[in-house]
């Protein structure tokens, strides 16, 4: 994503606690928060102008104190007329604002300006509803993808049984295995049958309970990799059923030579 804000270049504090799942800088802030701002979260007096192209208008004040939920600092105001105050961060000396976008070209001053308190600004009920819907719609964004992370590793589980191996150990397990089925195929003496058809069977047909990025397919990539091993089982079986039924009648020739004293 392209980051646009002010301070984003330097916006590289981290979080301070755990509040919401996999936000550890501004940028992962911001990122949730593209998805979140809305005509709803903007500020009353500016919600008919609000849009999609312009998602941080009217944002700053419950934008700028949930900032300070996440990564502490303090909060300060850039006087604009009207008598309002445009609100952004500064934590530990790093100065960002992630909804300055919303002036466009125009130049804002970051220094020297007034120190912004929650309980001034919340005394308002609808700017405090305003950052309750904000903070529930982030934690509910974060929740999903929570949610979704522990579904992998749900699914991860009851495909292998037990933590996930590693690449090097399960592509040699493979190995040894498409090598047993081969020496078994020789073995046997029923060729035509070649080591590579038994191979297919362990090591040919493409599945494994992990993909080549060693994360866990979907369901439907799973239902396709059990048919094609299915399909490849049931031609190996119809293979030696036929090697079998051939080996047979060669023996029964050779007996019917032997007793009629060829």
């Amino acid at each position: 994503m392209k980051y646009g804000f002010y301070g984003h270049e330097k916006a590289d504090v981290t979080a301070v606690n755990d509040l919401y799942l996999g936000i550890r800088t501004p940028k992962d802030l911001y990122e949730a928060l593209s998805g979140i701002w809305c005509a709803q979260t903007c500020a009353p007096r500016m919600r008919d102008e609000w849009s999609p192209e312009n998602r941080t208008l009217g944002q700053c004040s419950i934008t700028a104190f949930l900032v300070q939920d996440i990564f502490g600092g303090r909060v300060y105001g850039i006087l604009r007329p009207g008598g309002n105050y445009h609100c952004y961060n500064d934590v530990d000396g790093h100065v960002f604002d992630l909804t300055s976008e919303q002036f466009g070209d125009e130049k804002l001053c970051y220094e020297g300006n007034p120190e912004q308190f929650r309980e001034v600004h919340f005394a308002k009920e609808e700017k405090r509803l305003r950052y309750e819907l904000l903070c529930r719609e982030l934690q509910q964004a974060c929740g999903s993808r929570r949610n979704m992370r522990e579904q992998e590793e749900t699914m991860r589980a009851d495909l292998n049984g037990h933590d996930q191996p590693d690449l090097a150990g399960r592509q040699g397990t493979e190995g040894i295995l498409r090598a047993g089925t081969a020496e078994a195929g020789k073995a046997s003496g029923l060729n035509p049958l070649d080591a590579d058809a038994l191979q297919g069977v362990s090591g040919g047909t493409g599945w494994t309970p992990y993909n080549e990025y060693g994360k866990a397919p979907d369901v439907e990539e799973l239902m396709e990799q059990g048919s094609s091993v299915a399909e490849r089982l049931d031609r190996l079986g119809s293979g030696l059923m036929d090697q079998a039924a051939h080996a047979s009648d060669r023996l029964r020739e050779k007996i019917t030579g032997i007793a009629l004293g060829e």
